[in-house]
């Protein structure tokens, strides 16, 4: 090539380089997503979520996540409403995530996501398990997206287990294992250890296992043949079995080797007198969280979330998990974290596409992942801790077991709670202990 025309060619190049470079440096426009969370649903903190956010900012350059935690001073500022907080115009949030809790009047504020999610077929929303999507509609409007399911499952003590010589139980095992397998952990422990830290709450469930109702179409009934039989089965663990304590047992309790007298305390919020029965009921089931959190406890129930220690314990034991036990059907007790958008939101498809985005991670919080194909491509790592029949068990329920509505342990906790306290601490009859609770139930 001509010398000549060679450096006129080198310097078109350069020219159309240098332009190339200019229109390259110029700033991307973004759209500025603000994300709220609360500190009190999970340890998971804003450097997990800021990790999320640039990995979600490098997948779509024209949208920024500005994260905003909410944290217990500010919930208390605000009277522990976090709904109301989250909703504000001072924030300006666009998403929040929370664990599902009644809307109610304010579920105006939240938006209502079927037309964005059709607007979004990339959005697939058929890879949703529908129970938790089904937790998160109010009157047929879908209000929030599934993040994670919570289910109330039973632990096992395994060192305890191994303490008595008793088997582990396996995940399809009935009301009559559960107790059975307590009798035999009562022969095989210190009569300090407790084999099974039932509470009242639990009632609701193995009702419902046994085809019992607390509330059917024509409202609450505590007298179903079945409703009788279980409460009678359950006060009877206490009153004739002696594997599970009484209540006034749990407000005795006290860790191995404590020096000091442990008070348990229960706050409420909220207008109203709080039933004597319920408030018992709460400073023992503390103290029985206690108990089991200790490692005192063989078998407990509470939610998957809780595994390996909350409120700054830590296991220092092996423990397995279960789901509920069987009756006439299985029951599924859970509840749902969900991302909800405001109403007041200005950037609703950015906002979706940030959920869409975090509803495809590996689970945060320790609970089963919302998508199905989540939590198939999550199976090897969550078996392994949870247990390969356990975690297939869970998944199992999520999509065919009864559920049991989580509002109706309201009931179990007053009204229920009233006739057990009745029935375990003053010796009612189980038949006169319920028509006591049904009369006061028909006056509401």
């Amino acid at each position: 090539m001509n010398k000549k025309y060679k450096n006129w060619f080198l310097f078109l190049l350069i020219i159309l380089l240098a332009g190339c470079q200019s229109q390259s440096a110029q700033p991307v426009e973004q759209t500025t997503i603000v994300f709220a969370y609360p500190t009190y649903l999970t340890a998971f903190n804003q450097a997990n979520y800021q990790k999320l956010a640039e990995e979600f900012e490098n997948q779509n350059p024209n949208l920024h996540v500005e994260l905003r935690e909410i944290t217990t001073e500010e919930l208390m500022n605000a009277n522990y409403d976090y709904l109301s907080l989250v909703q504000s115009n001072d924030l300006n949030v666009d998403v929040f995530l929370g664990r599902n809790f009644p809307l109610g009047s304010q579920g105006a504020n939240v938006l209502a996501l079927d037309p964005l999610v059709e607007a979004m077929p990339e959005f697939e929303l058929d890879d949703f398990f529908p129970l938790g999507l089904d937790l998160l509609r109010q009157d047929g409007a879908l209000k929030g997206i599934p993040a994670e399911l919570d289910l109330l499952v039973m632990y096992y003590n395994k060192d305890l287990f191994d303490q008595a010589n008793v088997p582990y139980p396996s995940v399809d095992w009935s009301r009559d294992d559960l107790l059975n397998t307590s009798l035999a952990l009562r022969s095989g422990l210190p009569e300090r250890i407790i084999p099974f830290g039932g509470q009242v709450d639990e009632l609701v469930p193995f009702i419902y296992a046994a085809a019992g109702a607390v509330k059917d179409d024509s409202g609450f009934t505590l007298l179903d043949p079945a409703t009788i039989d279980v409460t009678r089965w359950f006060a009877d663990l206490a009153r004739v079995h002696q594997v599970m304590p009484l209540p006034e047992a749990y407000l005795a309790y006290q860790p191995e080797g404590s020096e000091n007298t442990i008070t348990s305390s229960v706050v409420t919020t909220g207008e109203g007198e709080i039933p004597p029965a319920e408030l018992q009921w709460g400073q023992a089931g503390a103290m029985a969280e206690m108990a089991a959190q200790e490692g005192d406890v063989a078998l407990w129930a509470a939610d998957l979330t809780n595994r390996q220690g909350t409120a700054g314990w830590d296991w220092d034991f092996q423990w397995g998990i279960l789901p509920w036990p069987g009756d006439q059907q299985d029951v599924v007790v859970p509840t749902v974290y969900g991302y909800y958008l405001t109403a007041a939101t200005q950037h609703p498809e950015a906002a979706l596409r940030w959920v869409d985005f975090l509803t495809r991670q590996p689970p945060q919080l320790k609970g089963i992942p919302a998508r199905s194909s989540v939590a198939e491509s999550e199976q090897p790592t969550l078996a392994k801790e949870l247990g390969d029949g356990a975690y297939s068990a869970l998944l199992d329920s999520i999509q065919h077991a009864v559920l049991v509505d989580h509002a109706l342990y309201t009931a179990a906790e007053s009204y229920l709670g009233s006739a057990l306290w009745e029935i375990m601490e003053e010796g009612q009859e189980v038949e006169k202990a319920l028509s006591d609770a049904q009369a006061e139930l028909d006056q509401m």
